[in-house]
C-alpha cells in the first residue's frame, strides 16, 4: 500500500519556514479578501458599515457581483496557495491535485455526479415523505444567471477549502506526523474550527469536523484529491440552486423537515461507502501507514 499523494510534500524545497510561511501567506490573502469585501459594503452603502456585510452585499448588488464579491476572499487564498507551492516549495501545483503529471477531469466529475445522485436520490424521498412542504419556484429570468456565475465561481471556492485543507495541509501534516489518520484528526478539527466564525452551534461545528474526516479518508483512499472536488463543489452548488430553505434562485423551496446534523450527513456517508467499495476495503490501510517517498500509484 503506498501514500503518494500525501507523500507529495516531499517533494521540492520542505523546510520547516516553508510550510509555515505559506500558512501565513495564504491567511493574510484570505485575510486581505475579507477586508475588502468590507470595504466595497461600507463604499455602496455610502460610507456606513452594515451591519451584517454578507447580506448587504447579497441584497444590494446584482447576483453577478455579489456572488464574486462575497468570495473574493477564497480567490485571494487560491492564487497565494499556488503561489506558494510553485514559488515557495518549488512543487508543481499539480501535486495538490494527485501524484500525476496532470488533472484527472474525469475523477472531479465521477466525484460530482455521483454525488449528485445521491442528494437527488435523498431529496426525492424528503419529497414524498413531506410533499406539501415543497413548493416549485423555478424563475429563469434569475434562474439561469444564478447557474451561470454559480458553476463560474463556487468551485473557486470549495475548490480552495479542498486544494488547501485535504490538500496542502494534508500533505503537511502527513509530512510532520507520518501517519494519514492523524492528519485527516487534525485537518478535520481546523476545518470545524474555522466554520465556527459563520456558525457559533456546536452541533454544526461538529458536522463540519466530521465532514472532514469523510473528505479526508476518501482522499487517502482513491490517492488523489479531484473525487472530493467534485463532491464538495456539488454540495454547495446543490444547496443553492437546486433546493433551499429560502426563496430565488433554487428550482425548489422546501420546509420540510432536515433530519439535523444525521440528515446531513447520510449523504456523505452513503459516498464515502461507495468509494470504499469501488476501491477496495484494504485501501482502509492507507490510514495507519507511514508516509515516506514512494513511486505513485493508481
Amino acid at each position: 500500500m503506498k501514500n503518494s499523494y500525501i507523500a507529495n510534500a516531499l517533494l521540492g524545497k520542505k523546510e520547516t519556514w516553508r510550510f509555515v510561511f505559506t500558512i501565513f501567506l495564504v491567511s493574510i490573502f484570505h485575510l486581505i479578501g475579507i477586508i475588502l469585501t468590507g470595504l466595497i459594503a461600507i463604499w455602496v452603502n455610502d460610507g456606513i458599515k452594515p451591519d451584517s456585510i454578507s447580506d448587504f452585499i447579497s441584497n444590494n448588488l446584482n447576483i453577478y457581483a455579489s456572488t464574486t464579491i462575497l468570495n473574493l476572499p477564497f480567490i485571494f487564498s487560491l492564487i497565494a496557495l499556488f503561489f506558494s507551492v510553485k514559488i515557495i516549495h518549488k512543487r508543481n501545483y499539480i501535486s495538490l491535485f494527485n501524484s500525476k503529471t496532470k488533472i484527472a477531469w474525469d475523477k472531479i466529475i465521477f466525484g460530482a455526479l455521483l454525488f449528485l445522485l445521491l442528494r437527488l436520490g435523498q431529496e426525492t424521498i424528503t419529497y414524498f415523505r413531506y410533499s406539501n412542504e415543497f413548493s416549485f419556484n423555478f424563475n429563469p429570468a434569475t434562474y439561469f444567471p444564478v447557474l451561470l456565475i454559480s458553476l463560474l465561481i463556487i468551485p473557486l471556492q470549495t475548490g480552495f477549502e479542498e486544494l488547501f485543507h485535504r490538500g496542502f495541509m494534508l500533505q503537511t501534516f502527513g509530512y510532520f506526523f507520518k501517519y494519514p489518520i492523524i492528519a485527516i484528526v487534525l485537518t478535520s478539527l481546523i476545518f470545524g474550527l474555522l466554520h465556527a466564525g459563520t456558525h457559533s452551534e456546536i452541533l454544526v461545528i461538529f458536522y463540519y469536523v466530521i465532514i472532514g474526516m469523510i473528505l479526508g479518508i476518501t482522499v487517502v483512499i482513491t490517492n488523489r484529491l479531484e473525487i472530493v472536488l467534485g463532491m464538495h463543489a456539488v454540495q454547495n452548488l446543490f444547496n443553492l440552486i437546486v433546493t433551499d430553505s429560502s426563496s430565488e434562485p433554487a428550482i425548489f423551496v422546501s420546509n420540510a423537515p432536515d433530519g439535523g446534523i444525521l440528515g446531513w450527513l447520510i449523504a456523505p456517508i452513503v459516498f464515502l461507502i461507495i468509494i470504499i467499495s469501488i476501491y477496495g476495503t484494504d485501501k482502509l490501510k492507507n490510514l495507519f501507514i507511514k508516509v515516506k517517498a514512494q513511486t505513485a500509484e493508481d
